[in-house]
C-alpha cells in the first residue's frame, strides 16, 4: 500500500530526529520519546468534553476515555479507537 508523500516526509523526519534509544526500551523511555514528537507537532486540537468509563472484558474492567469536539464546531471525522494498553495481552509470547 502506498503512503502518501507527507506521511512519508512526516515519518522520515521522526526517524531521523528520534533515533531508537540503544538497549532494551521502557515504559519510560516511550512516554518521553512520545512527548518530544508531539511537542514538535504544535499544539493539539480543541477538547470539548473528556469522559473516563470502563466496559467489561474478560479478565475484568477495561478503563476507556472518550474525548468529544466542541459542540460549536463541526465533526470532521468519524469516531475511532486511538490506542490501548496492555498489561497483559492473552496474545503473543507466553500466552
Amino acid at each position: 500500500m502506498a503512503v502518501h508523500p507527507r506521511i512519508e516526509a512526516w515519518l522520515a523526519r521522526v526517524a531521523t530526529d528520534f533515533p531508537p534509544p540503544p538497549g532494551e526500551p521502557t515504559a519510560q523511555g516511550a512516554r518521553d520519546l512520545h512527548r518530544r514528537i508531539a511537542a514538535g507537532l504544535g499544539p493539539g486540537r480543541e477538547v470539548g468534553s473528556v469522559a473516563d468509563f470502563t466496559v467489561a472484558g474478560r479478565g475484568g474492567a477495561i478503563a476507556c476515555r472518550l474525548y468529544r469536539p466542541p459542540r460549536n464546531r463541526p465533526v470532521l471525522c468519524q469516531p475511532s479507537l486511538t490506542r490501548t494498553h496492555l498489561e497483559r495481552s492473552p496474545i503473543g509470547p507466553g500466552a
